[in-house]
C-alpha cells in the first residue's frame, strides 16, 4: 500500500525459526554447505547455525521471542550467548544474534562494545531480518510457502503499487462514518464505484489515505492495489489535462505484457479505457483515483462534471458495470458520466463539514487550548472547514501557544463565502502576517517559499526550485532565498511542513494543497 513494507510475522516455533535463519544466512554468506550446530539438546556453544564467509567462519544465535508478550533480547542474555560463542571451534570471525524480538538500544549499545574489544557481534531483530528477507523475492518465493504458506499465496495472486497519493499533513478526526461506510462498500459486490464530492479542504484525499492505509494493514484477502493523484496536472480551470499518464501506467500495472503493448500502441483513448477496465475487472482490487477535477469541464461550463478525457470516462463507465473489487473517486465536481449508475453501482458522497465536537476534538490534537463554548466558537467560524482547523489551529499553537482567545489575531474580515476555502485563505493570511512581524531571516526565508510554491499549480519540482533559488534574484520573491546554503534553506521547509503549510514531493520537490498554493 505504501512505500513501507508490510512486516510477516516471524515463526512461532523455535526450530522453525532455526530454519528459517539457516535459509536466510546461506543467501547473505553465499554458503551452500552452512547449516545447524548439532542436534537438539546437544551443548552448542551458542551457536544455531553456522558456515563461511569471506574465508572465515561465522556463526547466528536464534533467540526466539513471545510477540503476545512483547518479550524482548537482554543484555544479559546477549553477554551469555556472546560469552558462549568464544568458545566455539574454529573461532568465529564474526557472531549474529537473530531475534524475532524488537530492536533495543541498551542491546545494540552493548554488542558495539563488545565489537569493540575485538569480538564482532552483531544484533539482527525480526524488522531487519524480514526485510533482508524482503529484499531478496527469490528467496521469499522459495520459502514463503513454507514458514507463511497462506500470506504468500496472498502475496504472489496480488499487485501492489506504492502509493502516488499526496502526503497530507492535516489530523483526520470525526470521520468514523464515512470510514464504516467505505468499509460496508468494500464488502458489498454490489459497489463498483464510490465517488466522494467535496469542497477543496474538506478532507477528501486524508479520508482515503486513512482508509487505504487501514484497509492494507487488515490483510484484505490479497487484493491488488493502484493509486493515482491529478493534481500533478495543475488545478486550473482552464487547463488542457490528459488521463493518458494514467491509464498507460494503469494499463501496464494490470495488463502486464498485453497491457505494455496497448499503452505503447496508437489505438484511440476510449478503447485503452475499455481495455483497461477488463484488465482491472479480471482481479479484487482497490483502485483510487484522486482529485479527479482537472480531468472535468468545471462549473462554468455547459458540460460541467462531464470527463475531458475519452479514456477515463470509458474506464469508470466499464468499472461501474463491472468490477470485483472498488474503484474510489474523489473530486470537487459531480461525474456527470456516472449519472446513470448513481443508485446503484456507483453511489455519490458528499463529504461535509466537521462537526462541531469533531472540530474541537481537532484542535485539541494539534494543542489548542480553552473554554469550550470558545473552542466551539473558532470551529463555527470557518465552518467546520478541516483543512482551515489545520492550519489555524497550528498557527494557534505555535504563535500564542495554543490559547484559543488569541483566535481574533486571525483576521476573520469580510471575505467571499462563496469561495471555497475562504477561510483558510485568511488562515494563510494570519501566518504571512506572522512571518513578516518576525522581523527575522528566517521569517522571511518561509513566506519567501510559500511564495514560491505560488508560482506553481501543482507540484513544484526540485530542478525548478534550485533554478529559481540562483542569481539573479526575483526582486521583492526570492531576495531571502538567493545565496543561502541547504541547511538555512532545509530549515525554512521543515519549519513550513509544522505548520501543515506544504509537504515534500519527490526529490528535491514542495507541494502544498491547492488552496495554499
Amino acid at each position: 500500500m505504501t512505500a513501507d513494507i508490510e512486516t510477516w510475522p516471524p515463526p512461532g516455533d523455535p526450530i522453525a525459526f532455526e530454519s528459517l535463519c539457516l535459509d536466510l544466512w546461506k543467501e547473505i554468506w553465499g554458503d551452500p554447505g552452512a547449516q545447524k550446530n548439532g542436534r537438539s539438546g546437544q551443548e552448542q556453544a551458542g551457536v544455531d547455525v553456522f558456515g563461511r564467509d569471506g574465508g572465515g567462519w561465522v556463526g547466528v544465535q536464534c533467540k526466539q521471542k513471545s510477540g503476545l508478550l512483547r518479550s524482548k533480547l537482554t543484555v544479559a542474555e546477549l553477554e551469555e550467548e556472546v560469552g558462549k560463542a568464544r568458545g566455539f571451534l574454529p573461532s568465529l570471525s564474526r557472531f549474529f544474534v537473530a531475534t524475532t524480538g524488537p530492536r533495543d538500544k541498551g542491546v545494540q549499545e552493548r554488542a558495539r562494545q563488545i565489537t569493540e574489544g575485538g569480538f564482532p557481534v552483531e544484533i539482527w531483530s525480526w524488522q531487519d531480518i524480514w526485510h533482508e528477507i524482503y529484499g531478496r523475492p527469490k528467496l521469499l518465493d522459495r520459502i514463503g510457502p513454507l514458514y507463511w504458506p497462506r500470506r504468500h499465496a496472498l502475496w504472489t495472486a496480488s499487485k501492489v503499487a506504492v502509493s502516488d497519493l499526496p502526503k497530507t499533513s492535516g489530523v483526520l478526526v470525526g470521520r468514523e462514518i464515512e470510514i464504516a461506510k467505505l468499509d460496508a462498500a468494500w464488502t458489498d459486490p454490489k459497489v463498483h464505484v464510490v465517488t466522494l464530492v467535496a469542497w477543496g479542504g474538506v478532507g477528501k484525499t486524508a479520508l482515503v489515505a486513512e482508509w487505504a492505509a487501514g484497509l492494507a494493514a487488515r490483510d484484505y484477502d490479497g487484493a491488488g492495489y493502484f493509486d493515482w493523484s491529478f493534481y500533478s496536472q495543475g488545478t486550473r480551470e482552464d487547463n488542457v489535462a490528459s488521463g493518458d499518464p494514467f491509464v498507460n501506467a494503469a494499463l501496464k500495472f494490470f495488463g502486464g505484457r498485453e497491457g505494455e503493448e496497448i499503452a505503447a500502441s496508437p489505438i484511440a483513448p476510449q478503447e485503452k479505457g475499455v481495455k483497461l477496465a477488463g484488465f482491472v475487472a479480471q482481479s479484487r482490487a482497490l483502485l483510487i483515483l484522486d482529485g479527479l477535477e482537472p480531468l472535468q469541464y468545471p462549473p462554468s461550463s455547459p458540460l460541467a462534471g462531464d470527463l475531458k478525457d475519452p479514456g477515463l470516462a470509458a474506464l469508470l463507465k466499464g468499472l461501474a458495470g463491472r468490477n470485483p473489487g472498488l474503484c474510489l473517486v474523489t473530486t470537487r465536481e459531480r461525474v456527470a458520466d456516472l449519472a446513470s449508475f448513481r443508485g446503484s453501482t456507483a453511489p455519490e458522497w458528499s463529504l461535509e463539514r466537521l462537526s462541531t465536537e469533531a472540530g474541537v476534538d481537532l484542535l485539541k490534537k494539534l494543542g489548542v487550548w480553552g473554554g469550550k463554548g470558545d473552542l466551539e466558537q473558532l470551529v463555527e467560524d470557518v465552518e467546520g472547514h478541516a483543512l482551515t482547523l489545520n492550519i489555524e489551529g497550528t498557527y494557534l499553537a505555535k504563535a500564542h501557544g495554543g490559547d484559543v482567545r488569541k483566535r481574533d489575531r486571525v483576521k476573520l474580515e469580510k471575505a467571499d463565502a462563496k469561495i471555497q476555502g475562504g477561510h483558510a485563505f485568511r488562515a494563510i493570511a494570519a501566518y504571512e502576517r506572522w512571518f513578516l512581524g518576525e522581523g527575522k531571516e528566517e521569517g522571511a526565508r518561509q513566506l519567501a517559499v510559500l511564495r514560491l510554491l505560488g508560482l506553481f499549480d501543482r507540484p513544484a519540482d526540485g530542478g525548478c526550485l534550485g533554478a529559481l533559488r540562483k542569481d539573479p534574484a526575483i526582486s521583492g520573491l526570492t531576495d531571502a532565498l538567493v545565496g543561502i546554503d541547504e541547511e538555512d534553506w532545509n530549515l525554512a521547509v521543515s519549519a513550513l511542513e509544522a505548520c501543515k503549510l506544504l509537504s515534500k514531493h519527490g526529490e528535491g520537490g514542495l507541494d502544498a494543497h491547492p488552496l495554499v498554493r
